[in-house]
């Protein structure tokens, strides 16, 4: 979840991620504006309210994923307190303001001495900081430190700013060149298609650089500029990838330790070794979280990053372990019971009897490894143990793979390991999916448009963003 300001309207933007045999499908819950101000508080008032309209139990809310502001932090602490009270059987509507009071927890992340919320113990409501969030951080904190490159990407600006007078630009359309590009200074990657396009436009600037010095260039900056734009290249080519939506949290640390090897060769740029630095500070407690450890041990392509260290196995599997009790303490014990029956009973009828075997086949088939909940604690240990073993003696997948396929072509066998796959899998490394909607959400609310009333912006939004979903209601109307 995360929010944003358009046309003087601050709106919350709030997806939600499951997976569905074998790939994650995602859906947009609500784009609501907010009238209150930002406290965590209100912010988790909201999304309790919206959960509750769509029939959504606190408990059965995994993980969060959010930003590094200080209010999502504190909203995501609340609600993983909230969860546990409900756990004890205490409901929220009957918490005090001051079982909720946003002190406490701004006390609390004050008293972590970290920038981002490191967990050694389950809870809840897992916190998951946003990767790309984490990456811009750190990528902005290699610039500060990094004068040479932050001189010269300054200069650049300004050659930008230059080229974007109206004389200018015609000369450039004459000669059938690109528009000059200014970045947005929040923004790392607007450095990147500024350098680039610096580069593109190199001879027109060195020409304009005889009347004017302050398109001047020296040939060794123009080497930096190259250098530079390799480096961001490999940067943006990160985001990029990061930003899809059958990305897992196994997939981004993959990409996090893949970028960190393309750089090291080119570590003699300042820079450079700067942003190797920053990853290093931003990323040190990847592989200390257990969520992280478990999505890498579960994930056939990449779980021989954990061979270096046993421990970071051994915590993956109580991870697991931990995270089996929930998923038997949330489902009744009838489930598998009432799902095989309403199976067969929905094929009564001799219209078809073709169609009323494979029904009942299926419902055979579906009901055959459904895993189940009284399974204890020392079984599921004992059923990773094994996997652990078995998965030593298998051919590594190729990363072309998602994780999910090898778990869907072993669900019979694996019914319990398949079924936590499927959590851990769905966890969202970061929130670009609600920034993708804020984007969409520029055409729907722009300044043609705003005297939009909230409820038809909210409904507006919910039906482009699901739009999927109101396609198939309407197929099956015809």
């Amino acid at each position: 979840m995360d929010i944003a300001t358009k046309n003087n309207r601050a709106i919350l933007g709030i997806n939600i991620q499951y997976i569905v045999d074998k790939r994650i499908v995602l859906r947009t819950l609500a784009m609501i504006r907010l009238k209150e101000s930002h406290t965590a508080v209100h912010l988790v008032e909201v999304v309790l309210g919206i959960l509750a309209e769509f029939g959504i139990a606190l408990d059965q809310l995994f993980s969060v994923t959010t930003d590094n502001a200080g209010y999502m932090l504190l909203s995501s602490e609340i609600l993983d307190e909230i969860a546990e009270e409900d756990s004890d059987g205490t409901e929220y509507a009957e918490m005090s303001e001051e079982q909720i009071d946003e002190e406490f927890y701004r006390q609390l992340l004050k008293d972590t001495e970290q920038e981002f919320l490191h967990y050694t113990t389950p809870e809840h409501v897992k916190s998951i900081p946003c990767g790309a969030h984490r990456f811009q951080l750190a990528i902005q904190d290699a610039f500060a430190e990094s004068s040479k490159a932050d001189n010269l990407i300054g200069k650049i600006r300004g050659v930008m700013k230059k080229l974007r007078t109206p004389n200018l630009c015609n000369a450039l359309n004459e000669q059938n060149m690109k528009k000059p590009f200014l970045d947005n200074k929040r923004r790392w990657n607007g450095k990147y298609f500024m350098v680039k396009r610096c580069l593109e436009l190199r001879e027109f600037v060195d020409m304009m650089a005889v009347t004017d010095k302050t398109f001047k260039i020296t040939d060794a900056e123009w080497l930096d500029l190259e250098e530079l734009r390799d480096v961001l290249h490999d940067c943006a080519e990160f985001t990029k990838t990061i930003q899809g939506v059958q990305i897992t949290l196994s997939d981004f640390y993959a990409e996090w330790v893949q970028l960190k090897l393309k750089l090291q060769p080119k570590q003699r740029i300042k820079f450079v070794d700067n942003l190797i630095k920053h990853m290093g500070k931003r990323g040190n407690d990847l592989l200390t979280d257990p969520l992280v450890l478990a999505s890498l041990f579960l994930d056939m392509r990449y779980r021989v990053l954990l061979n270096t260290k046993p421990i970071q196995k051994q915590l993956a599997m109580n991870q697991l372990t931990l995270l089996w009790k929930r998923v038997c303490s949330l489902r009744p014990e009838n489930q598998q019971v009432e799902n095989t029956s309403e199976a067969t009973s929905d094929t009564g009828g001799t219209e078809n009897d073709s169609n009323v075997m494979d029904s009942y086949l299926d419902s055979l088939e579906s009901s055959s490894y459904q895993p189940s909940t009284n399974t204890a604690s020392e079984d599921i240990m004992f059923k990773l143990q094994q996997y652990n073993v078995e998965a030593e003696q298998k051919k590594r997948e190729p990363k072309t793979r998602h994780p999910m396929d090898f778990w869907y072509e072993n669900r019979h066998t694996m019914p319990e390991l398949y079924e936590l796959a499927k959590l851990v899998f769905a966890v969202c490394p970061t929130e670009t999916s609600v920034e993708r909607n804020f984007s969409g959400l520029s055409y729907v609310l722009n300044r043609y448009r705003g005297n939009l009333t909230d409820k038809n912006l909210e409904t507006i939004m919910f039906v482009r963003l699901n739009k999927e979903l109101f396609d198939r209601v309407i197929i099956k109307l015809q």
